[in-house]
Order: C-alpha cells, then sequence, then structure tokens
C-alpha cells in the first residue's frame, strides 16, 4: 500500500513537473486507523493530520449542521466589522466596506456550503447593526433591512441578503454543470451520480451515498422540477441538449404541454432539438421535420 502511495507522488512530480515539498505536505485518512497513518508518514517523510480541516482556505470532512463549519465565517465577519467601528467613515464608505465583504469574506465560503437561516440572519444583523452605526442589538433602524437589500437600480443600497446570494451563489453550479462539458468535477459528478451529462435539471440523489454539498446545491432544481423549469428558456443553438416536448425554447409554455394531444400519440417523446429539426444551424435555423 505505502509503495503505490509513493509511486503516486512520482508519477505526480513527473506529470506535473512539480518537486513535492514533503514537509508542506501531510497525509490524511480516511476510515484509516491513526497508528497505521504514523506508519506511512514515517515512510514517505511528510506530516499528517485528521479530518476535519481547512484546505486552500475552505473546511473539509465537516458535518452538514456542524458549528465548526460556520462559526469561522461568523468570526471573520465580526472581526472585520469591529476593526472599522473606530474609524470615522462616511455612510458611503460604510456602503463600500460591506460589499468588500460579501465580495472577499463571504463569497468564496457561500459559492459552496449552504448558510442556515439562524447563521445567515446572524450575518445579516451584523452588518445591519454596522450601517447604522450600533453597537449592540438595540439600536433603532430607520428602513427595513429588505428595502436596503437589493440593486441600486431598484432604489436599494447595492447591499445583498446573505441568504438570497448563498442560494444565487449555489445556483449558478447548476449553470456550470451545463456549460462546463469538460470540466473534471463534472465528469466525477456524472460518473458518481450517474447523471445524463446533457440534461439542463439534475435527479435527486440518494442521501446515504451523497454527498451533502451537492445534496445541497440541487436541492431546489430536484425538489420541485416542474416550477424550477418553468423559469427556465433554452436557447436554440444547435440543439443537442435541448429536449423537443419538454424544455422551453419556444415562446411558449413546453410543447409537451401545449400540445397535449399530439404528445399523446408520438412514438419519440424523448428526442433532442437537433433531431426533430431539419437544416438546424448554430444561429437556430432551420424547419421541423
Amino acid at each position: 500500500m505505502i509503495k503505490n502511495l509513493k509511486r503516486i507522488l512520482k508519477i505526480f512530480e513527473v506529470a506535473a513537473e512539480l518537486k513535492l515539498n514533503v514537509k508542506k505536505t501531510k497525509l490524511f485518512g480516511v476510515n484509516v486507523k491513526e497508528n497505521r497513518i504514523k506508519r506511512w508518514v514515517d515512510v514517505i517523510h511528510c506530516g499528517w493530520a485528521m479530518l476535519p480541516t481547512i484546505y486552500l482556505g475552505l473546511p473539509l470532512g465537516h458535518k452538514q449542521y456542524s458549528k465548526a463549519l460556520r462559526q469561522p465565517i461568523l468570526d471573520k465577519v465580526r472581526t472585520r466589522l469591529d476593526s472599522w467601528k473606530g474609524k470615522l467613515l462616511s455612510f458611503g464608505g460604510i456602503i463600500s466596506s460591506i460589499r468588500s465583504i460579501l465580495v472577499n469574506l463571504l463569497v468564496y465560503f457561500i459559492s459552496l456550503f449552504p448558510i442556515s437561516v439562524s447563521v445567515a440572519d446572524k450575518l445579516n444583523k451584523c452588518i445591519a447593526n454596522f450601517v447604522w452605526g450600533a453597537k449592540s442589538d438595540r439600536v433603532i433602524r430607520w428602513i427595513k433591512w429588505d428595502n436596503i437589500c437589493g440593486p441600486k437600480s431598484h432604489g436599494c443600497l447595492g447591499i445583498f441578503d446573505v441568504k438570497i446570494r448563498n442560494r444565487a451563489m449555489l445556483n449558478t453550479w447548476i449553470w456550470r454543470y451545463n456549460e462546463e462539458d469538460d470540466s473534471l468535477w463534472k465528469k466525477v459528478v456524472v460518473g458518481k451520480y450517474d447523471y445524463d451529462p446533457d440534461s439542463i435539471l439534475q435527479n435527486v440523489v440518494n442521501a446515504r451515498n451523497s454527498s451533502w454539498v451537492w445534496r445541497n446545491i440541487i436541492a431546489p432544481s430536484s425538489s420541485n422540477v416542474v416550477e424550477f423549469a418553468s423559469k427556465l428558456r433554452c436557447m436554440m443553438g444547435n440543439g443537442n441538449k435541448i429536449e423537443f416536448w419538454f424544455d422551453h425554447w419556444t415562446e411558449m409554455i413546453s410543447l409537451k404541454d401545449s400540445f397535449p394531444k399530439i404528445f399523446g400519440i408520438v412514438i419519440k417523446n424523448m428526442a433532442r432539438l437537433e433531431n426533430s429539426v431539419i437544416g438546424i444551424s448554430e444561429y437556430g435555423n432551420g424547419r421541423l421535420s
């Protein structure tokens, strides 16, 4: 086992053309006894650690609802806000500072991990108190938080509710799934959950054999596919990913719902658009076959 591991590390060095720094390398064991890990470390001459840990600035191996997963992000936001409270900032400076928090501190975390309602409320409260110059929760807030959050074009301050931004960031993975066909992460997801790589929406995965991170990412699309799909519109293109009857690629609702009688007598109702239109081009020109 340990010999194979050393071979893998050597192959990595050759393939990546990088010299492995064993002083900065740590060996993690998943369902492996601690004494065995220590024996391997003595052979490789590297460090070792146990899960959960922090990897590339993000928590790794934590349980979904553990305090250790979300407490660091709360502490970071509070520390950053506390460091600004003693400074004489204009209202515009306060808003700019808050935006930097949402961009620099939160986005990396909330783009992958779902935030619970309680944690989102705490973050929103911290930010709201900073807006109104409060040192505690006992302060008069002259404008409702819902009226503050939103784009400037809608008369708001350009600040976004943490929970809404969290869901929006998680939804980008659903979009990326349909855009990044050659990405390694998509190939892993397709292989693990037996997905159709050309499917726009993903199905529910077995909770016992799946990552809780991925389950939360696809939760809105898999739990209510009809409602979620009704808000999507497909651009025709070459039609190789569009379901002719089920997807919304016209100005109407899906053809299945628009023409139920015709759909009922169709033999190949799972056809793709590219197979149902003659002479389709990359610009969406063609006629029905």
